[in-house]
Parts: structure tokens; sequence; C-alpha cells
């Protein structure tokens, strides 16, 4: 009775695991779509290389969560990643951009405040959230 026990607990976890790697393996598939509001000069490839940099730091926050033993924290971030949109590009130099992904999203003063800093180091372009997330 308990080696039945120990296997049916085994499949759950097998199985929920598996369900969650689905889970933001179509999220990472799906975010992201659309084109965003660009403010400056930014050329479709610099785009791209952002949308990427600024994707693979998305995905990673729910993996640092996790790591740390954190799960509702992980589930939390693993949502967000599933509703998350680029909606807005603001330049701000020719190596650095904010990334506005929510529409709702303000300091205390009024400004609208960024989800993601992404800086060009060395010619490739780097992204995170700007508070200590991770």
């Amino acid at each position: 009775m308990r080696k039945r026990i120990l296997k049916i607990g085994a499949w759950v976890v097998i199985g929920s695991a598996f369900l969650a790697l689905v889970f933001v393996v179509v999220s990472v598939l799906v975010i992201d779509r659309g084109q965003p509001a660009i403010v400056g000069v930014l050329s479709p490839q610099e785009l791209k290389t952002i949308r990427r940099a600024v994707r693979s730091s998305a995905v990673q926050i729910p993996f640092h969560w996790l790591s740390n033993g954190e799960i509702s924290a992980t589930w939390y971030f693993t949502r967000e990643l599933y509703s998350y949109r680029i909606l807005s590009v603001k330049v701000v130099d020719p190596d650095t951009v904010l990334v506005f992904t929510r529409t709702n999203s303000y300091y205390p003063d009024g400004m609208r405040r960024p989800d993601f800093f992404a800086r060009r180091i060395d010619g490739v372009w780097k992204a995170a959230p700007p508070s200590p997330i991770l």
C-alpha cells in the first residue's frame, strides 16, 4: 500500500512539473506579440534583440524564485510572464532603453514605472527589471 501511495505521489509531482514546464513554454511562445510603441529612434533589428533580452530576463525571474524555494512567488511571476506584453519602448540614449509592459504601473509621483531597463553592453543588449526582484 505504501509503495502505491509513493508511486501515485511521484506521478503527481512529475505531472505537475510537466504542466508547469508546458505553461512556461507556451508563455514564452505567446508573450510579446504585436508592435510596441517606440519613443525615439530604434531599428527593427535592435527592437528584436531588445525583445529577446527582455524575454529571457522575464523567464529567469520565476526560476530564480523556484530555486529559492518560494513557490508562491514563483507562481505569481509565472502568471505575470504569461500575461506579459511589451507595450512601449522609450529610448533614453543610443545604449539605454526603458521597456514598459503594463499600462497601470506608476511611481507615487505619477511618472510611469518601466518594467525593464535594457542596456547595450559591448554591442549586446542586456535587460533587467528595475527593482531587486532577482
